[in-house]
């Protein structure tokens, strides 16, 4: 049954991104990783000082050698309990050519999505910058809250 989600699960749901962000920072912190945010991600922290008020979508971006030592780095340190890196390389059936940070407690399916066998729940989007001139990614030392 499709239907809209509400202002407070948004809210809920952005709640869970940023501690998924929160993880992916640490790791990163911790392994000299760089990686950045983008998109309706980077105009939040912006604009509105944390996230966009109506969109439960965070978007981070990171350079291709730096995405393997991430990848590496996550195997190692991330917290399985909580956490699901998904990529072709962990989960068979995941069809996207980018990477997402679930966590294993949510589930959350998007609409068109229900009869896939992938594994699901509450994610933020890794994107790899594949074949980009040299530039200087948005580090983030400690990410905003959005309340």
């Amino acid at each position: 049954m499709q239907r809209n989600i509400t202002t407070e699960e948004v809210k809920l749901i952005q709640k869970i991104q940023l501690d998924i962000l929160k993880e992916v920072d640490r790791i990163c912190k911790s392994e000299n990783i760089r990686y950045g945010i983008d998109g309706g991600t980077l105009l939040g922290a912006i604009r509105h000082k944390g996230f966009i008020p109506w969109d439960p979508d965070v978007d981070v971006i990171t350079l291709r050698e730096d995405y393997e030592k991430f990848y590496n780095a996550s195997l190692r340190l991330m917290n399985n309990n909580k956490y699901f890196l998904q990529e072709e390389r962990t989960d068979s059936y995941y069809r996207w050519g980018f990477t997402k940070i679930r966590r294993v407690d949510t589930n959350f399916v998007r609409v068109g999505q229900e009869h896939l066998k992938m594994q699901n729940g509450i994610f933020i989007d890794i994107l790899i910058m594949d074949n980009v001139p040299d530039l200087s990614l948005i580090h983030i030392s400690e990410p905003t809250r959005p309340y």
